[in-house]
């Protein structure tokens, strides 16, 4: 739920604070709240981790980031500019997804929870 509330104030602190800034944040939340996943001991603190960490961080990047970008510094080709910026995304989720799937099958979770935080770091 989180992820989806989460970008248009996203976009809003990108506008006042710049974009490095607000993605820097919200990298740092998302290794946070990966990597403090690794000491849960109960649910309350799942969902505090991932629930309201990870989807505070990675819906500051979501969909306002590519619309943020391409505002931004290009003002022509934008549709392709905003294609090219969400092709990478899910080709990025393509390579990662998979990955750290076969981590959790072969090692853990709490492995993929650290590679997931050493990503976003």
């Amino acid at each position: 739920a989180l992820y989806g509330l989460t970008a248009p104030f996203a976009a809003a602190l990108m506008d006042r604070f710049g974009i490095r800034r607000v993605v820097a944040v919200a990298l740092a939340v998302i290794a946070l709240g990966s990597g403090l996943t690794v000491w849960m001991e109960s649910a309350w603190q799942l969902i505090l981790c991932w629930g309201l960490l990870v989807g505070l961080g990675s819906g500051s990047m979501a969909l306002a980031f590519a619309a943020t970008v391409t505002n931004r510094w290009f003002t022509e080709r934008r549709g392709l500019v905003t294609g090219v910026l969400t092709a990478a995304s899910a080709s990025g989720q393509l390579i990662f997804l998979p990955l750290l799937s076969w981590i959790v099958e072969t090692y853990d979770w709490r492995p993929a929870a650290v590679t997931v935080a050493l990503a976003a770091l």
